[in-house]
């Protein structure tokens, strides 16, 4: 192999790393991104799999040979999927959660809520994440959750509503007040014990 041929092979190699580097980074982004609407829930964070990712990936790499966005059909129902396409742009990826968490505003059983109720599915416990290219500048990302959620009978089960925070000055009035409680007991116990 001449040296010509060795620096093209080099290039090439360097490119499909780059391509690994970003589509990990992506995986990890938007984990984090559904781990944050979930956290919202009360709901666990998921784990990455690594075996949902390779079935993701290959599900991204065929909708963008047929060209058409298609959920795929699995034998059993270990995981739920959600498709998402975005523009090579920043903060496309959190635009796609966000998109997806928007169907939190319809009831849980509407088909409008499917990608909301997928992702923080509460006994869903692991993500797989895969892209592919779709054409100038726009890629198709496909993320799936398993346990399988969106179980007729158990959303109410697993879709939580979304956990009120507790206001600081909440918990230091029930501070004051757990000891003013303490403070009176204890003076309720000296004057018994002094008279």
């Amino acid at each position: 192999m001449n040296s010509l041929g060795i620096w093209i092979f080099v290039l090439l190699a360097a490119g499909q790393l780059d391509c690994i580097l970003a589509e990990t980074s992506n995986a990890n982004a938007v984990l984090n991104y559904t781990n944050s609407k979930r956290k919202l829930h009360g709901c666990r964070p998921l784990i990455w799999n690594d075996k949902l990712s390779e079935n993701c990936k290959q599900h991204a790499e065929d909708i963008a040979k047929s060209g058409k966005v298609t959920h795929s059909k699995p034998i059993d129902s270990s995981y739920t999927e959600n498709i998402c396409t975005f523009g090579i742009k920043e903060d496309a990826l959190r635009l796609c959660v966000e998109k997806w968490y928007d169907g939190a505003r319809y009831d849980i059983m509407d088909a409008e809520a499917q990608e909301f109720t997928a992702m923080i599915w509460r006994s869903s416990e692991y993500m797989g994440y895969g892209e592919a290219m779709l054409g100038s500048g726009t890629a198709v990302m496909v993320v799936r959750f398993a346990p399988g959620g969106n179980v007729l009978g158990q959303y109410t089960y697993n879709v939580p509503p979304i956990q009120k925070k507790r206001d600081k000055s909440l918990r230091s009035n029930q501070a004051y007040r757990a000891s003013l409680s303490m403070f009176t007991i204890m003076t309720i116990i000296y004057w018994t014990v002094t008279f």
